[in-house]
């Protein structure tokens, strides 16, 4: 059985294993195939573990936001973006919970999580994403995450790639958008500079979900400052 360490994020205990280049794009691959089976397999190989140790590292990668890794260029713009956002405050309630039993639910899904622990499968598809029904303090705390998540491979099977999912967030209502509203000119300046990156560095995700229209919205709306 392998050694394990804390993720610092989500506090799982994670084996601690070795993988090559090599290794990393057969589990991409099969997780962008949807086959988790497949890359607990192609893990197994590659690092020359147990099938215990695979399955947990595996599904670390599906739950943890950080467990991913993502390229230097990613990092550093996400490392600028949590940085702009460092001083938010997690808000007491995050919709209008009283309104019905959706509102209540999806209030309730972002109180239990954090922006540290956050998983994806927590904020669904278009059609039922907890953000959506947020406040714009509510965006505000969780939007580090959000861009995170958007610059993930489109790995999980019952949810579709939250790029998609990110720019409605940043285009709805245009320049009342609640977010927009909300954001001091130093977290515009930040979500614009991540707007750009996504644009140069996801091409291939954005023709195939075809946003590149609403992209370029975004784009428009947040380069004012």
């Amino acid at each position: 059985m392998s050694s394990t360490y804390c993720c610092e994020k989500c506090g799982t205990q994670v084996p601690e294993l070795s993988i090559n280049q090599e290794g990393w794009k057969a589990i991409e691959r099969s997780l962008m195939n949807k086959s988790a089976t497949l890359a607990v397999a192609e893990l197994k190989h590659y690092a020359g573990c147990e099938e215990k140790d695979s399955q947990q590292f595996v599904d670390h990668l599906l739950r943890c936001s950080y467990a991913w890794p993502i390229a230097r260029e990613d990092e550093l713009v996400l490392s600028k973006v949590e940085k702009a956002f460092a001083g938010v405050k997690k808000p007491k309630h995050f919709t209008d919970y009283t309104h019905c039993d959706e509102c209540l639910e999806h209030d309730q899904t972002l109180r239990n999580s954090s922006k540290e622990t956050a998983k994806r499968e927590e904020f669904g598809n278009a059609g039922w994403d907890p953000i959506t029904f947020s406040t714009g303090e509510g965006l505000l705390y969780y939007f580090p995450v959000l861009a995170r998540f958007a610059l993930l491979p489109d790995l999980w099977v019952n949810n579709d790639w939250y790029g998609e999912q990110i720019v409605s967030h940043l285009t709805w209502d245009g320049k009342s958008n609640k977010l927009y509203k909300q954001c001091n000119s130093k977290q515009k300046e930040a979500i614009f500079m991540f707007l750009k990156h996504f644009e140069a560095t996801r091409a291939r995700p954005i023709n195939n979900y075809m946003i590149t229209e609403e992209l370029n919205l975004a784009i428009k709306i947040w380069s004012d400052m």
